[in-house]
């Protein structure tokens, strides 16, 4: 809730416990968030990234039921 840097947090069922969409300038500032910022987090005991290269379907649009 009070980094900047994290545009979303989702909880998530299996193997992973949070899901989080973070914007930053690039690959340095990116580091600098994990190593500076993240990893002062207690309870934290590991960190996987992943990131976007292409977009195949983006829309904020739901479905009507």
């Amino acid at each position: 809730m009070q980094l900047e840097e994290v545009l979303e947090c989702f909880i998530l069922t299996g193997g992973t416990d949070y899901l989080l969409k973070v914007m930053v300038s690039g690959l340095n500032a990116y580091e600098d968030f994990i190593r500076k910022r993240l990893h002062l987090i207690g309870g934290i005991g590991s960190i996987d990234t992943s990131f976007v290269y292409s977009v195949v379907k983006q829309s904020n649009v739901y479905p009507s039921a």
